[in-house]
């Protein structure tokens, strides 16, 4: 269960489409801090979707609609919920209990 959540959070691999990145892209030029390691097209994608939650945004990309625009809502929130999960004192709990299994069977 905890290597599940590991690869989630690999820094090897896009969060949101899980394509390998070998290294983090930036619009240095946006107001906007990246917070997640996106792929190229995905960063652009968040980026735009931040934009137009300030009323901006790629008006050339009309696909970016409202529905589009739901996708990237519930995704954050998502990576929200599972941060949060992670945080959890019974996940952490968890992962110390299969840690001591382990450790237990190790030394068997």
């Amino acid at each position: 269960m905890r290597k599940t959540f590991q690869c989630e959070h690999c820094a090897l691999k896009c969060v949101k489409c899980g394509i390998p990145v070998n290294e983090h892209y930036s619009d240095k030029d946006h107001d906007i801090q990246v917070t997640y390691r996106f792929c190229r097209e995905c960063e652009e994608e968040y980026l735009d979707y931040c934009d137009r939650l300030e009323g901006k945004g790629n008006t050339d990309c009309y696909w970016h609609n409202q529905t589009w625009m739901n996708v990237w809502k519930t995704w954050i929130e998502h990576q929200a919920a599972k941060e949060s999960y992670l945080k959890s004192k019974e996940f952490i709990q968890l992962t110390e209990e299969i840690k001591q299994t382990i450790s237990e069977q190790q030394e068997e």
